[in-house]
C-alpha cells in the first residue's frame, strides 16, 4: 500500500542521477552543486521552506539540457547563452503547479547579478537560491578535473572573486572565500563519502499527493523522449499500456499506479546514449549497439534505491531482457522475471513497433501480429500477455496513438519566460552577515 506522505528525496536523488546521464555516464554535478549550495545557505541562515527549494532546484537545475552537445556547451566556465537551458528547465518545471517556485529558481540560475538577463531581473531582483545556484554551479564547472592542492584551490578562489559584482554578489563571493578555505569543503566533493554527506545535510522533502510524483516522473519521461524526435512520446505510451495490462492481469490500484511510473522511466537510462546513436537511420554496429544496451543498466541502478517504489527498478530494468535468458543487460531468464518485468517487455516491444523510427515507418498490424507472436513462440516474451493485448490489438492501438504530449500545456507557458520579473525582498539576513 501507498502511503499518503511520501519522502520525495529518494526520488529527487534518482532523477539528479538521471539528468548527470548526459555527460556520457554518470557525474556527480548536481550532487557537488547541492552540497556546496547547502552549506552556504547554512551560513546565511535560510528558512526551511527556502533550504528545501534549494535543494530541490540545486538536484534538478540542468533538466532543461537533453543533448550531449549541449551539456559539452554549457560546462565551460565562459560558457556564452546559459539561460537557454535555464528557460527550457524552467518551462518543463512550471507545468507541475507544486514546482512552480523551484521552476522560477531553476529560470533564474544563470542570472548575472550586474543584469542583462534575459529573465530582465539584477541584484537582488534575482531569487537568492538562483544566486547561490550559479556561484557554486561555476565553482564545480572550474574545479572539475582539478586536483585539490592549494594552488588548485586559489586558482577557483581568485576565478570567483573577480565574478564579484559582475557575475555573482559580493556577499556570496566573501561567503564562498570563507567556507572554500577549509579543506573539507573540496574533499566532501570528491570522496566516496559524498552521498552519505548529501544525505544527511539535505531537508527532507514531502509531499501528500501522488500525483505530485505521477508528475515529476512525466516531466523526467519528457526530458527523455526528448532526445530523440522519433520518441517524444514514447515513455508515456508505454507507461500507458503497460498499466492497462497490469489492470487485465489483475494487479491492484497501488500496483497499477507503480506500473505506471515504471513506464515513465523506462528509459531513463538513454539520457546516457548519445543523439547520433539514437537518431541513426539504420542498423547500429556491434560497438553502437554495445553502448544502447548500456541504458537498461543505468536504468534500474538509477531507480534502484527509490524504496517508496520497490519494484519500479525491476519492472523498468528488466524491460529488454527474454525469458530464454539472451535478453540484456543481465541476461536473467523467465524463471527470475515477475509478472510485472513481463508485462513492460511486452507493452515496449508493442509500443516501438507500433511508432515511426529513425529508419522505418511504425508497422502495420498485421506485421505487428506477426513479430509478437513470433516473439512468444520463441520464448522470448510472454506467450499470455503477449496474447492479452494481441486480442485486445484495436484497443491498444488507438491508446497509444492517442496519447498527446503531457507538456503540450508548458508551451503556452514560453511566453511568459520573457515577460515576467520576479520581484522579491532583499535578503537582510546575508547583507547583515558582512556588514
Amino acid at each position: 500500500m501507498y502511503s499518503p506522505l511520501m519522502n520525495m528525496n529518494n526520488l529527487i536523488f534518482s532523477l539528479s542521477k538521471g539528468i548527470d546521464l548526459v555527460s556520457s555516464g554518470i557525474m556527480h554535478h548536481h550532487k557537488n552543486v547541492a552540497i556546496m549550495a547547502l552549506k552556504m545557505a547554512k551560513v546565511i541562515g535560510l528558512d526551511k521552506k527556502e533550504m528545501e527549494r534549494l535543494f530541490v532546484s540545486a538536484m534538478l537545475h540542468d533538466i532543461g539540457v537533453v543533448s550531449q552537445k549541449e551539456k559539452r556547451l554549457i560546462e565551460g566556465y565562459d560558457a556564452p547563452d546559459l539561460h537557454v537551458h535555464a528557460c527550457e528547465g524552467y518551462r518543463i518545471l512550471s507545468a507541475i503547479p507544486t514546482f512552480n517556485d523551484v521552476a522560477t529558481v531553476i529560470r533564474h540560475h544563470h542570472d548575472r547579478w550586474e543584469g542583462n538577463n534575459r529573465t530582465g531581473t539584477k541584484g537582488y531582483e534575482i531569487p537568492i537560491e538562483s544566486q547561490i545556484i550559479f556561484l557554486v554551479d561555476r565553482v564545480d564547472v572550474l574545479s572539475k578535473d582539478r586536483e585539490i592542492s592549494h594552488k588548485g584551490v586559489s586558482m577557483i578562489q581568485d576565478r570567483i572573486s573577480k565574478g564579484a559584482d559582475h557575475l555573482f554578489n559580493r556577499d556570496l563571493v566573501n561567503i564562498f572565500l570563507d567556507l572554500s578555505e577549509s579543506r573539507a569543503f573540496w574533499l566532501d566533493l570528491k570522496d566516496d563519502f559524498s552521498n552519505e554527506l548529501l544525505r544527511e545535510i539535505s531537508p527532507e522533502i514531502y509531499t501528500y499527493s501522488l500525483d505530485v510524483i505521477v508528475d515529476l516522473c512525466y516531466a523526467m519521461a519528457y526530458v527523455v523522449d526528448r532526445k530523440s524526435p522519433f520518441t517524444s512520446k514514447h515513455s508515456q505510451r508505454v507507461a500507458t499500456v503497460a498499466r492497462e495490462l497490469s489492470r487485465l492481469c489483475g494487479f491492484s490500484p497501488s500496483e497499477q499506479r507503480q506500473m505506471f511510473l515504471a513506464g515513465l522511466l523506462h528509459d531513463i537510462g538513454k539520457l546516457a546514449v548519445p543523439e547520433e546513436i539514437l537518431n541513426k537511420e539504420g542498423p547500429l554496429n556491434e560497438a553502437e549497439m554495445d553502448i544502447m544496451m548500456t541504458h537498461t543498466y543505468y536504468t534500474y541502478h538509477i531507480l534502484k534505491h527509490i524504496h517508496e517504489f520497490p519494484k519500479v527498478e525491476e519492472w523498468a530494468g528488466f524491460h529488454h531482457e527474454k525469458l530464454n535468458g539472451k535478453g540484456y543487460p543481465f541476461r536473467i531468464t523467465g524463471g527470475e522475471m515477475s509478472l510485472g518485468a513481463r508485462i513492460m517487455a511486452v507493452a515496449d516491444i508493442f509500443t516501438a513497433l507500433s511508432e515511426d523510427r529513425p529508419y522505418r515507418k511504425g508497422m502495420e498490424e498485421a506485421r505487428i501480429r506477426q513479430i509478437m507472436q513470433q516473439m512468444a513462440g520463441n520464448n522470448e516474451i510472454d506467450p499470455d500477455i503477449t496474447a492479452l493485448l494481441l486480442d485486445n490489438y484495436g484497443w491498444f492501438h488507438e491508446v497509444v496513438m492517442s496519447i498527446e504530449e503531457f507538456y503540450s500545456i508548458a508551451e503556452k507557458r514560453k511566453k511568459e519566460i520573457n515577460n515576467t520579473i520576479i520581484s522579491i525582498d532583499p535578503w537582510e539576513k546575508l547583507r547583515s552577515i558582512y556588514n
